[in-house]
């Protein structure tokens, strides 16, 4: 058996991602397909996806507020998760594995989006400072997908708001590439 990452054809990795996300997404207040398949790439090692769970109040026997209940949990559980925690599982499928990034705070979708679409240099490029040949403010920094300045947090609901926190015009996830964005 070879170490070396089994691939599959953009269409069938879609049809499984987009197959999984229907079946979680009442689990999820907001979710979308990231990584590879999202820069559409021809073929796929594993199928990427970023949520943020739907989280609802239980009511106790007596009618007041109950625990806190993760429907994004109850939707995983016919699925075998090799890997993960609170905000990471890996998902094994017959045939891909599906990494989940569990986002908790829709105010840093943004930049947890850009960065799980990739590619790997990119997302390196994104989060190093300009003066080390990065797209970052050397006032900025980012952390735990949060973005920040010397002035404060900088909230970046959508990954557009992200680019534009940072000087940055729109990139399209297609032209995301390898090498393209890196020095």
């Amino acid at each position: 058996m070879s170490d070396e990452k089994q691939r599959m054809p953009y269409a069938r990795a879609l049809e499984l991602a987009l197959a999984f996300i229907e079946d979680i997404r009442d689990g999820c207040e907001r979710i979308e397909i990231a990584g590879s398949l999202r820069r559409k790439k021809a073929e796929v090692g594993d199928i990427e996806v970023v949520c943020i769970p739907k989280i609802v109040q239980g009511v106790d026997l007596f009618g007041g507020p109950g625990e806190k209940m993760n429907l994004l949990d109850e939707r995983l559980g016919g699925y075998r998760i090799v890997k993960g925690g609170e905000k990471y599982k890996q998902i094994a499928l017959a045939s891909i594995n599906i990494d989940l990034f569990i986002q908790p705070d829709p105010a840093t979708w943004g930049v947890n989006l850009a960065i799980r679409t990739g590619s790997a240099d990119f997302s390196h490029w994104l989060v190093t400072w300009r003066r080390n040949g990065g797209a970052l403010p050397g006032n900025m920094w980012v952390r735990e997908a949060r973005l920040y300045s010397t002035s404060g947090i900088i909230d970046t609901p959508e990954e557009r708001e992200f680019f534009r926190a940072i000087g940055l015009d729109w990139i399209e996830p297609e032209e995301r590439t390898a090498g393209r964005w890196a020095r």
